[in-house]
């Protein structure tokens, strides 16, 4: 599961860069005026892990009929089919599932028209904080949940608002994928949805200046940046916390000229949501700001003259 859970977090990073680059082919005209509003008797399927979590969040979990890969169901949606993704949908299971609205990221313009002849298609961008406060309200529209949409929506403009400011420490939030010494990293953005939360925990982006291309950086890359802290964000359960994050300060403890390693501030966020960009992408400042507080407390004082 973790893997998988973390997997899903690098497959958002690209995904993020393929809509970018689908925007053209896939315009917003068909977002919230392309689809009918839900009824009484809605089946809804989303091929977005952030959507599902959102329609659940609302109360619309009942009307739910499939779930997308990489969405790890509570209780109620163990039993639903898993339906692809935005980029790869499963056109037999949601023909199965009788959808009358299916709700999905931006994607390929033959994949829309593909699902249009199965149900009516909600298409909503969901890459920053704008994009998924008015996604919120179009799906409270759509499902006639829109007071508890408009309560989500200003959660996520106050919880997320930014606190940092031009003296706060810089961090590198990296996506760890696989064991061991680094060789080259996957970082946060700082127009992310991740580096939003980030922001609201109240620190600077130690590569805020890096705003083309992938998120990834090669270890000189690092090196340059010489980052405040390095934290890492880790699918993984509570539990295996304490493990895991030492695991990380090892792997990383070859990286000797980097300040964070001297100082003792190379940490990790350890939770089953850290891949979230849906509502429990809420729990991410606070477990941000204590691992970066306790790194603080923590770190080994400095020498005397």
């Amino acid at each position: 599961m973790r893997r998988t859970a973390q997997g899903a977090l690098l497959l958002g990073v690209v995904a993020s860069l393929l809509a970018l680059l689908l925007l053209s082919s896939w315009r917003r005209a068909r977002s919230s005026e392309a689809a009918p509003a839900a009824s009484s008797g809605a089946r809804l399927v989303a091929l977005s892990p952030a959507m599902t979590e959102t329609l659940y969040a609302l109360g619309a979990g009942p009307a739910v009929v499939g779930v997308p890969d990489y969405y790890e169901a509570s209780a109620p949606a163990q039993r639903l089919p898993r339906i692809g993704t935005s980029l790869t949908p499963d056109y037999e299971r949601i023909a199965a599932a009788r959808p009358t609205l299916i709700v999905t990221e931006l994607m390929e313009a033959r994949v829309g028209r593909e699902l249009e002849q199965l149900a009516p298609v909600l298409t909503l961008p969901w890459l920053s904080l704008e994009d998924v406060t008015r996604g919120v309200l179009a799906l409270g529209e759509h499902t006639a949940r829109r007071e508890e949409a408009r309560a989500l929506a200003q959660r996520f403009t106050t919880e997320l608002r930014s606190t940092s400011a031009a003296s706060s420490p810089r961090v590198l939030l990296v996506l760890r994928d696989a064991p061991g010494p680094p060789s080259e990293v996957y970082y946060v953005k700082e127009r992310s949805l991740h580096g939003a939360a980030l922001a609201a925990a109240g620190y600077r982006n130690a590569a805020a200046s890096l705003t083309q291309g992938l998120p990834r950086l090669s270890v000189e890359g690092v090196l340059a940046l010489d980052p405040d802290y390095v934290v890492a964000l880790e699918s993984a359960g509570f539990a295996e916390a304490p493990a895991a994050r030492a695991r990380f300060v090892r792997d990383w403890a070859g990286l000797s000229a980097l300040r964070a390693v001297q100082e003792g501030h190379v940490g990790a966020v350890l939770s089953p949501h850290v891949s979230s960009v849906g509502p429990r992408l809420l729990e991410l400042p606070g477990l941000l700001r204590a691992e970066l507080e306790r790194l603080a407390a923590s770190a080994p004082a400095p020498a005397s003259p």
